[in-house]
């Protein structure tokens, strides 16, 4: 699959920021990193349609 390691390199980035923040606000963390990792996935179907 192209751009797996861009795709792991953010998701590593995504888990390491959700962990790193204020333990009281994890839930408000988990939902950010939802949306953010939706974002990351509808931007990998982007670039996949892009550069078949």
């Amino acid at each position: 699959m192209k751009g797996s390691a861009t795709w792991n390199r953010k998701a590593r980035t995504l888990v390491e920021s959700s962990t790193t923040g204020q333990r009281s606000r994890q839930t408000e963390q988990q939902d950010t990193l939802s949306n953010e990792w939706m974002m990351v996935v509808e931007e990998e179907e982007t670039t996949r349609k892009t550069f078949p």
